[in-house]
């Protein structure tokens, strides 16, 4: 069947339209746009962290499945110095991209009594976080609590991370919340968690996913990284800026192949 669109007076079929696209992917890619400029460009930048990258984008693709019920979330997990919050930042720049360094599970929906309630809608971050991709560099302060208030945080998450929004009661502000679907994608950083934090998340169920970061170079092989550095005048910001534009060119042509976010 041969289907058009009819925008005023210009008229073009479903081909010519998937044409169109095709060149303007066909473009992005030409610009930097492709994987594979990507995966070079993290490889020779940062060798050990392409995996962890890869995975990262594969979440924020989650957004675009057909079918897709409830946010997917990767929390990456390592030590301190071993690159997780170095390949988060990677997606710092995109626009479609919302990043807290300070978060705790009852700013879904606030119960705040400094505020007045017809305010809240403001600070909630829920809605804003709506079909975008979450971005939280550490998140130790949220499995550092007692066990208590462990399984209070971590049961909001779970609810959330069930994409059909948020409702809570509170003596303070009473009922407050949303309904409906809230998806988004979730990327996220921690040092490795202690046995009481897997047992609770066990005993409540978890929507995530957990990627072991890789172990560092051989000494041998992270002086040659260095010396490599020294003569081209390559600085770790450098590098980073370099992961950042391959990936935001990605996105964007990956972006508008789908249709927009």
């Amino acid at each position: 069947m041969n289907h058009k669109c009819t925008v005023g007076r210009v008229e073009s079929t479903k081909e010519e339209i998937d044409k169109d696209l095709e060149e303007e992917v066909a473009a992005g890619k030409e610009m930097g746009g492709s994987i594979e400029i990507v995966q070079e460009t993290a490889s020779k930048n940062f060798p050990r962290l392409w995996e962890a990258t890869e995975a990262c984008l594969s979440v924020c693709a989650t957004l675009f499945l057909k079918d897709l019920t409830d946010p997917v979330g990767i929390n990456l997990l390592g030590p301190p110095s071993c690159g997780k919050t170095t390949v988060l930042s990677f997606f710092y720049e995109i626009p479609y991209c919302y990043r807290s360094d300070h978060f705790t599970p009852a700013s879904f929906v606030s119960h705040s009594v400094n505020v007045k309630k017809k305010e809240l809608t403001k600070i909630d971050l829920l809605p804003r976080i709506k079909d975008k991709i979450m971005i939280i560099p550490e998140l130790a302060p949220v499995f550092s609590k007692r066990r208590e208030y462990l399984e209070e945080n971590i049961g909001v998450l779970i609810r959330v991370f069930d994409g059909e929004g948020f409702q809570n009661d509170t003596g303070a502000q009473g009922r407050r919340g949303y309904s409906g679907e809230y998806l988004f994608a979730w990327l996220g950083a921690t040092t490795p968690l202690p046995y009481r934090v897997w047992q609770t998340m066990g005993k409540l169920g978890s929507r995530w996913l957990f990627m072991l970061m890789p172990k560092e170079l051989a000494v041998e092989e992270q002086q040659d990284l260095e010396v490599d550095d020294l003569i081209n005048d390559v600085t770790y910001k450098d590098k980073v800026n370099q992961c950042r534009k391959v990936i935001r060119d990605y996105l964007d042509v990956f972006l508008k192949s789908m249709g927009g976010m």
